[in-house]
């Protein structure tokens, strides 16, 4: 493989995991990282269920802006839409953790309870160790 080969495919790594970082990020942190607060981390969790549930990445895009304005503009994808096996319940959770307005997002205490339902007994004792559980 010439030195130009493995550069490209290094650069290549590199924009893909610039683009990953970018689809975790919330709203916010993508125009100022300053606004980033423990309701970034939801969304970031809400990207991450969406993910894990459906296979798919909630925001698809062939470039960095692209994936950019989606974030920022696009219509918040539907996790049922994208896996129609999931309960309605969770696809409500996965909403409320996309929303754009971070004031309608739950935190991260309200996010467990909200996904207890679906976790299974083994949660339980971790749920009942949070505050007010």
């Amino acid at each position: 493989m010439t030195r130009e080969a493995i550069l490209g495919k290094w650069r290549a790594a590199e924009v893909g995991a610039l683009v990953a970082a970018v689809a975790l990020e919330a709203l916010h942190e993508v125009v100022s990282a300053r606004d980033a607060d423990a309701r970034s981390a939801v969304w970031s969790l809400g990207v991450i269920l969406f993910r894990l549930t459906s296979g798919k990445a909630p925001f698809q895009a062939s470039s960095l802006g692209e994936l950019i304005q989606g974030i920022m503009h696009g219509p918040i994808p539907s996790l049922r839409d994208a896996m129609p096996s999931v309960p309605y319940g969770l696809e409500h959770v996965v909403a409320r953790c996309l929303d754009r307005d971070r004031n309608n997002r739950c935190d991260v205490i309200e996010l467990a309870r909200l996904l207890a339902p679906y976790a299974g007994p083994v949660a339980t004792p971790s749920l009942e160790r949070t505050p007010a559980g």
